[in-house]
């Protein structure tokens, strides 16, 4: 399966992998030039090329933080609103070791409230070429996609690693917040949480759900967005390219935004 890419906001050259089996082609233009870009394939017990570029940079895997938080990267499967495995075999959520830590905070005190909750990572960093798949495979239009997603020009904070969609699990199982995951509508928004349960659109559990979960994320700093429930920013967009590196793709890391 293809998808056409068209990137314009910066000059990327992306080398093509020669393994081709069971990974998916996606050709991305840059003037002239065709280029075929594949997702990382595993090998056995080694990091990815790119899990080794994110640990150069600063990026840690979570789970060597805190293996206690659960790690179910929705966009290494078919699991999304694009119904794609865009990340082929990278499936570990890195983040730079700060935000870890404040992430490791979160999940001690969820664990304080009851040891039977965990925090759950649904997606972490997001290479900018990610960005534009989704961005050309979405079939929302106007006021709707510019709510659920980042253009690719202005770049999201998960293109820094600097923001995490989370929810909730207890005991094992993800809780109930009244939407699936990259759910892209009003039920889903955070702003509007009453009116939604004055109309039966949310339960009380599931606004319970979603109040703990806010809670605890902005107790570390976390900002929340108030169209998606599941998306938190570790700081605002003034500053992330002060603090972070923006992720290009899976082998092009820029240490600060310098286009």
């Amino acid at each position: 399966m293809k998808f056409t890419v068209k990137i314009a906001v910066f000059s990327l050259f992306i080398s093509a992998c020669s393994d081709k089996q069971d990974r998916i082609n996606t050709n991305i233009h840059h003037s002239q030039i065709t280029i075929t870009y594949l997702p990382p394939v595993q090998k056995k017990n080694k990091l990815l090329p790119f899990e080794v570029l994110l640990v150069n940079h600063g990026f840690v895997n979570m789970q060597h933080i805190d293996s206690s938080i659960q790690c179910d990267l929705r966009y290494s499967t078919t699991h999304n609103f694009v119904g794609i495995d865009m990340y082929g075999d990278f499936n570990a959520c890195y983040v730079p070791r700060d935000i870890a830590l404040r992430l490791h905070r979160v999940q001690k005190q969820l664990q304080a409230i009851d040891s039977l909750y965990s925090l759950v990572i649904l997606d972490a960093v997001r290479p900018l070429h990610i960005q534009q798949i989704m961005w050309d495979s979405c079939s929302y239009s106007g006021r709707q996609k510019k709510n659920f997603l980042a253009p690719p020009s202005q770049t999201s904070l998960h293109n820094y690693g600097a923001a995490v969609d989370v929810t909730l699990a207890y005991n094992g199982s993800e809780v109930d917040m009244g939407t699936a995951f990259d759910y892209a509508g009003e039920a889903a928004y955070t702003y509007i949480e009453q009116e939604l349960l004055t109309y039966n659109k949310i339960t009380r559990e599931q606004l319970y759900n979603r109040t703990l979960l806010r809670s605890v994320m902005k107790q570390q700093g976390f900002i929340e967005n108030k169209y998606e429930w599941w998306h938190f920013g570790a700081c605002y967009r003034s500053q992330v390219a002060k603090k972070y590196p923006l992720v290009l793709s899976f082998d092009s890391i820029v240490p600060n935004h310098q286009f």
